[in-house]
């Protein structure tokens, strides 16, 4: 089997490759390169060893039997026994494979290129600063919104704060009412109590002013001492009644003042018209015999007289009809 290489490239060839496996050149059959070959007047063994006819043919207007000329056969190259031409050795020489041309590129085209890049990235800009324009404005009417419901919120909460305080004082305002009104009609219920414990006072020192003027002349010291023990109760009696209205403290402001005020009054015309008998009396028992002592003993009832009656009785008087509440 002899070894064949590529025509075009010089890439060795098995025998079974039609085309160059490195660069596409069609490979010529066994029966065609032998006779290219032999027609070339040379052949090549299978480790590469070229042999040339012996009579190689000779170029047109030539003369058959011209001796060849040439330079001798180098020392050691190959030679044919059945040859008398010289045989040289040829090795395959690998042809470089050729990149793939490349087509040229215009100046115009890079230039058009480049502007359509910037106008590109122009827009690219733009839309990015559209967007972030319109996203800040989006955060910024977010912002303002929650600003708004937030502001909306707390006026609600103010409100409803402003409402729930003034609930708390009309409720407070409606208590103290109705504490007030408790109280002015508690006034009411006692200043009638102590107004209705007057008429009695009163005519118990009616009576007591009445036993005075019958008995402290009399000789009897015992009927004496008894109708100034009799006095010296029912003063103590007015005595703490009047401390007890005075407790009463009534306000100022209250509509049952005035009758306050006009019933303490009657309580202080009682308590000094029982006062002056009971001192006319402690003069009279400090006698065995008090018709010596008629003026002495009837000077503190005489000292409060305004012509013939009592002034703490005039002013009883005239005070008491109006003084119920």
């Amino acid at each position: 089997m002899s070894t064949r290489f590529c025509s075009k490239c010089g890439k060795r060839l098995t025998d079974d490759d039609k085309f160059c496996p490195s660069c596409g050149e069609p490979v010529p059959s066994d029966d065609a390169q032998s006779s290219a070959s032999e027609s070339d007047g040379m052949r090549i063994d299978a480790d590469g060893t070229i042999h040339m006819n012996s009579r190689p043919k000779m170029p047109s207007g030539g003369s058959e039997g011209a001796p060849v000329t040439g330079p001798a056969p180098a020392v050691g190259a190959g030679t044919d026994p059945g040859n008398t031409a010289p045989s040289l050795r040829v090795p395959p020489v690998a042809r470089p494979q050729q990149a793939p041309t490349r087509q040229g590129v215009s100046g115009g085209m890079i230039a058009a290129m480049v502007v359509i890049a910037v106008a590109v990235v122009a827009i690219i800009i733009m839309l990015a600063m559209y967007f972030s324009s319109g996203s800040d404005s989006n955060k910024e009417q977010g912002a303002t919104t929650t600003i708004e419901r937030t502001q909306k919120r707390d006026d609600a909460d103010d409100t409803a704060e402003t409402d729930e305080d003034s609930e708390e004082e009309k409720e407070r305002e409606e208590e103290k009412e109705r504490a007030e009104q408790e109280q002015q009609e508690q006034d009411r219920d006692d200043l009638r109590y102590y107004y209705d414990q007057l008429s009695g006072l009163d005519s118990q020192i009616k009576t007591a002013a009445t036993n005075f003027n019958n008995a402290y002349l009399s000789s009897s010291l015992s009927t004496r001492q008894a109708h100034l023990d009799d006095c010296r109760t029912l003063r103590s009696n007015i005595s703490t009644l009047m401390s007890e209205v005075e407790a009463l403290r009534v306000d100022s402001d209250s509509p049952y003042y005035t009758n306050y005020s006009d019933i303490c009054t009657l309580y202080e015309d009682l308590y000094n018209r029982i006062d002056v008998i009971v001192q006319s009396w402690e003069i009279d028992v400090s006698y065995a015999n008090p018709s010596a002592h008629q003026d002495e003993i009837t000077a503190p009832i005489a000292r409060d007289n305004v012509g013939t009656v009592n002034r703490y009785l005039l002013d009883y008087q005239d005070r008491y009809p109006t003084a119920r509440p």
